[in-house]
């Protein structure tokens, strides 16, 4: 497998426990999770999530700058989009992991990412994980999109 490094992104908000249910899942893969560090949210209700292993002496633009450098240094992102939220925060996150042509999945289709999201890119854990292992995992291509949808939260309907 030549995936060694992954990011697991998502709402830390509403998220975060099913985000560290399946870090703890590829762990066994013998691939690196870097995000997220951990479960420990300091306070759901803040405008940006933060987790106690976060340097308490930067402020909330060093943090995300940190996680974008972390989220494109991983060989794959899983997206954890539970009822299909993500968030602003992953929305632009993944704005950064398609221009850079990262291999991406999505554990549902998103409802508040405003691109069209194909259907190859839905996936649950366990399909991410047999992708992972046999290399299967592609980047996203926002530019095959040939509906042009408008608004968000549209699965993409090819002609």
């Amino acid at each position: 497998m030549n995936i060694k490094k992954i990011s697991i992104i998502g709402s830390y908000r509403r998220n975060i426990d099913i985000m560290t249910n399946i870090k703890e899942k590829l762990n066994s893969f013998d691939v690196s999770v870097v995000l997220p560090i951990s479960g420990n949210v300091i306070d759901r209700n803040e405008k940006f999530v933060r987790l106690e292993e976060n340097n308490t002496s930067l402020d909330d633009f060093a943090i995300q700058n940190d996680a974008i450098k972390a989220i494109l240094e991983s060989d794959a992102i899983y997206v954890v989009c539970h009822n299909g939220y993500i968030g602003n925060t992953t929305c632009y996150e993944i704005g950064w992991i398609a221009s850079n042509k990262k291999p991406i999945a999505f554990s549902e289709m998103p409802i508040d990412l405003p691109i069209c999201i194909d259907d190859k890119y839905i996936m649950d854990e366990v399909v991410f994980f047999n992708k992972l292992k046999n290399d299967k995992l592609v980047p996203i291509n926002i530019d095959c999109c040939t509906c042009n949808m408008k608004g968000v939260g549209k699965k993409c309907k090819k002609e």
